[in-house]
């Protein structure tokens, strides 16, 4: 809705903006053209350090859909051999 919003209120061309922030980068990308060019950077977190932090996040967060209340009694290397965790 945030794209789409941004390309009805003309916001790139319109020069409001310095900096747009977004996870769809495609998405994003359709509001740049030739005469509005946009530059590219990312930010990466190292996947041991996200995957810690996720576990210690999703044993506490019961607000959370994903909230596992048996990650308490788990060690972070049981989290880590789990099939569903990420593996990077």
């Amino acid at each position: 809705a945030g794209i789409q919003r941004a390309e009805k209120m003309e916001l790139v061309p319109s020069a409001q903006a310095d900096v747009l922030v977004s996870s769809r980068i495609l998405h994003a990308a359709t509001l740049f053209d030739a005469d509005h060019k946009g530059r590219l950077f990312t930010i990466l977190r190292d996947p041991i350090e996200r995957a810690v932090s996720t576990f210690y996040y999703l044993e506490n967060a019961y607000w959370e859909r994903h909230y596992r209340p048996e990650y308490k009694d788990m060690t972070v290397l049981d989290y880590a051999a789990l099939p569903d965790t990420s593996n990077n």
